[in-house]
């Protein structure tokens, strides 16, 4: 009787070893399905942000450009209002002579179009002045360069 209890004692260990780790997969692999849809969630995230902006990509009409700007210029003006929103801040550079000749009294301008500077033109009021210069009829290349998370962070305005 002394070796039925301790084998029925044994048996119940054995049990509960085996309970305890069901239940530590079980919660292993619900973080993990956490951790999946946030990356999913983020990766969603992120193309959206850039899709707003991507169908404007290639060679463009003026006019376009202007609606690219300003929309650039309307998603700035919202991040400057919050804290911690660099990553989707997006910057403006070009190589277009007669953009960067419209600006030859502003170095500021200057410095941030022509990529001299580590981040382009960015400042709402600053994009909308260079919206100003493009012309509707002339022809645009837009390309982009994207950061470390994979947010545009640089529309390119080049000559066709």
């Amino acid at each position: 009787m002394e070796n039925a209890s301790k084998a029925l004692l044994i048996a119940a260990s054995i049990l509960l070893a085996i309970a305890i780790v069901g239940i530590g997969m079980y919660i292993y692999q619900s973080t993990n399905i956490t951790e999946t849809i946030n990356d999913a969630s983020t990766e969603m995230e992120i193309k959206q942000f850039n899709f707003k902006y991507e169908i404007y990509e290639g060679k463009k009409k003026g006019s376009m450009v202007k609606t690219l700007l300003d929309l650039a210029a309307q998603n700035n003006e919202t991040l400057y209002k919050e804290a911690n929103t660099i990553k989707y801040c997006v910057c403006i550079r070009s190589n277009d002579k007669s953009l960067l000749n419209s600006f030859k009294g502003n170095n500021d301008m200057l410095i941030g179009l022509n990529g001299t500077r580590s981040y382009g033109v960015r400042y709402p009021s600053n994009i909308k002045d260079l919206s100003d210069k493009i012309v509707n009829s002339k022809m645009y290349n837009i390309w982009f360069n994207y950061n470390d998370l994979g947010y545009i962070w640089e529309i390119n305005i080049d000559t066709v």
